[in-house]
Parts: structure tokens; C-alpha cells; sequence
């Protein structure tokens, strides 16, 4: 979210932030946008390093950081307006949002993610709060809670992915290491009703080392099937709902009392929730089962990318499989979230987010049925 919009403005060469050193690689990228396997070879692993470098541009002064917040406050707004635009109650609801990656407080802690999403579009802030802000989510629900729900702007945070924080996302202690105390608590408790259970990454239910008894503990984990044995702990969501019943039994605030969602985190604006119809998370670069690695690559293109970039290729039993990125091959067609709303809007839709009135699939859609005893 730092960088929002950043991409373009660098591939756009009539613009002020194209005219940086860093940007000229990414000029006129999307002119070759159909060329098939080059086109894909040459936009893998492009993000990182251009964030990298941007960030150490302006940690050094090289880059004028009011450029880029100029940037990302235009693309915000045209955000929210498109937001609003599709937005039709009763028929198609459309929230505000965007995703705030928690940073590291040391070299041995992971970026987490988070989605903050906002109950309307009203008064909404000119830039959402991002990790420049603050690397510690504690600042971000101080900025959700003291200065944003002070004006009537309503919103919450869903953290997402948790199968892939490595510990980090559940702990019992906050950011700097302290020991969870009532404010930390009540904070997150209330900036944070909801957690996602399963998206294209893996599913955060649990883990075989945490649910021995559990045949379906595996069930599409994703990268995580392979942490080490004292990961999973503070990264699954069973596991967590332990932790906050011993927080509770302590007197504390039970921060982990949330409910449910499923979610796609694809970036092709639609969700891939059905394995045989799978259309891609990330677009070219995974758009085909020959790019995910599922099934070997061809021949032809196979030898243009040994000559090109042989890293990129794995041998398996005399075949070659493409290997852009080892995580492909292991995303699925996940999830979808079920909602107990009276109606079709933001704000009934909100509302019941805010009840916790939630539920998750790893794709079916569920129609769920509620008996009343008296």
C-alpha cells in the first residue's frame, strides 16, 4: 500500500517519478503484456526489488517522497470512487479497503498482512495508514480507533494468511515482546472481530503437529505443511482460540475471539474458488497450468527458458516444470465468505462482520439452515 500505484507511475515515462534511475527498467512495461513466456519471465519477482529500491531512495534522500505520496493519495481516491461507482444496494456490494503489511521490529520477524476495511466511503482519510506510518499494528488500531472512529469513520482490520507468519500471527506477547496486557487486548479485540481461515496461500485452520487426531489437519497448508515443528504454534486459528481462552482465564480481555471469513487474495479483481476452473491468483504469471508448475512445461518453450533463465526450471523424472516462484505450485482455489446480513448493503453486510455473524468455505457455497429450540 506504500507504493500504491507506484508501478505505473514508473512504467508511464511522461511522468516526474518515470524520470528516477529505478523506474527505467519498468518503462513502457506493459507494451509487451501478451508476448507470451518472455513477457511472464521478464515481470517475475519485478515488486521486491523495485519496493527495495524505492524505500532505500527515500531513507537516502535520492527520491522525493512527497512524489509518491501524491501518487498514492490520486490512486486512493480513484479507489474509493470506484468503489462507489459499483456499488448497488440490494444487488452488488462494494466496500473501501486496502491491505497494511505489518513490518519487523528484527531481522527474524516476517511482514504480516492485514485487510482494513472501512463501513462506507464517507470522510475516509486522504492515505490509508501504512507501514510508513508504523511498523506495529498497535498503531494502526490507535489510528482505526482514536482518530478515525473519533470522526464516525467505522472500519476493522482481518488478518490474513496466518499459515505463513511463522508464530507471529497469534502471539502472547505484542510487537516488542511484552507480554499481552488489557490494553493490547481490548485493542485488537475490537480492530480485529474477524480473521480469514483459508485463501489461495493455504488454509489456517491447523496444523498436523498441532491436531495429531486430526486426519484433515493437512488440508491444503500450503508452504506451511513444511515449518519447522515450533512454528505452527501462534499461526493456526484453533490454536489461537486456545490461547485467548488462557488469556480469558487470566482476567485478560480475550483478543482472539473472532469469527470467520474465507478470501481469495488474488490480484485479477475475481476469485479462483473452484479447483478444475482455476483461472490464476497473479494473472500472467499463473495463468495456466504449465505456469503453476502443475504439469511440465512444452518443449519449445522449454529450451527458450533453459537458455534464458535455466534457474527458473525444475527437472523432475526427465521432464522440466517452470519455477518462477516455488510457491505457485502449491496455491489452490480458496475460499469464499458466508455472511448473516437482513440485506445487501454496506452497512447491514458491515454489521454483521461486526457480530461476528460469519463463516467460511474453502469454495462451496453453503446455504446454511437455523433451528430455533425453545
Amino acid at each position: 500500500m506504500v507504493f500504491l500505484g507506484l508501478l505505473v507511475e514508473a512504467a508511464d515515462t511522461s511522468s516526474k517519478f518515470s524520470q528516477y534511475k529505478l523506474s527505467k527498467p519498468f518503462h513502457n512495461l506493459n507494451e509487451s503484456v501478451n508476448s507470451g513466456l518472455l513477457s511472464i519471465m521478464k515481470r517475475a519477482n519485478l515488486f521486491r526489488p523495485f519496493a527495495r529500491d524505492v524505500r532505500k531512495g527515500i531513507e537516502e534522500g535520492t527520491i522525493d517522497n512527497s512524489e509518491i505520496l501524491k501518487v498514492g493519495s490520486s490512486v486512493w481516491q480513484e479507489t474509493i470512487k470506484a468503489a462507489d461507482n459499483a456499488y448497488v444496494p440490494g444487488t452488488f456490494t462494494t466496500f473501501a479497503g486496502y491491505e497494511y503489511s505489518e513490518g519487523s521490529a528484527s531481522p527474524e520477524r516476517e511482514a504480516l498482512h492485514r485487510n482494513v476495511i472501512f463501513r462506507g466511503t464517507g470522510r475516509l482519510p486522504a492515505l490509508p495508514f501504512t507501514r510508513f506510518n508504523s511498523i506495529n499494528p498497535e498503531g494502526l488500531w490507535d489510528w482505526m480507533d482514536k482518530i478515525l472512529r473519533a470522526k464516525g469513520v467505522e472500519s476493522l482490520a482481518i488478518p490474513h494468511n496466518s499459515n505463513l507468519s511463522g508464530g507471529l500471527s497469534f502471539m502472547l506477547d505484542d510487537f516488542n515482546g511484552v507480554e499481552i496486557d488489557e490494553d493490547f487486548a481490548q485493542k485488537r479485540a475490537l480492530n480485529e472481530p474477524l480473521v480469514e481461515i483459508t485463501q489461495v496461500k493455504g488454509t489456517s485452520e491447523t496444523h498436523p503437529l498441532l491436531s495429531k487426531n486430526d486426519e484433515w489437519a493437512s488440508f491444503e497448508l500450503g508452504e506451511s505443511i513444511d515449518q519447522p515443528i515450533d512454528q505452527p504454534k501462534g499461526s493456526f486459528i484453533r490454536d489461537a482460540y486456545l490461547r485467548g481462552l488462557a488469556l480469558a482465564e487470566k482476567g485478560i480481555t480475550n483478543p482472539y475471539k473472532f469469527g470467520l471469513i474465507g478470501a481469495s487474495d488474488t490480484h485479477v479483481g475475481g476469485g479462483s474458488d473452484n479447483e478444475e476452473v482455476y483461472f490464476s491468483k497473479i494473472g500472467l504469471l499463473d495463468g495456466t497450468a504449465e505456469l503453476r508448475g502443475s504439469i511440465p512445461f512444452s518443449r519449445f518453450y522449454g529450451t527458450i527458458a533453459k537458455v534464458i533463465r535455466p534457474e527458473s526450471l525444475d527437472k523432475v523424472d526427465g521432464k522440466n516444470y517452470l519455477a518462477l516462484s516455488d510457491r505457485l505450485i502449491q496455491w489452490s482455489a480458496s475460499g469464499v465468505a458466508g455472511v448473516w446480513a437482513q440485506e445487501n448493503t454496506r452497512e447491514s453486510i458491515y454489521d454483521a462482520f461486526r457480530r461476528k455473524e460469519t463463516f467460511a468455505t474453502s469454495g462451496p457455497r453453503i446455504k446454511v439452515r437455523f433451528f430455533v429450540y425453545s
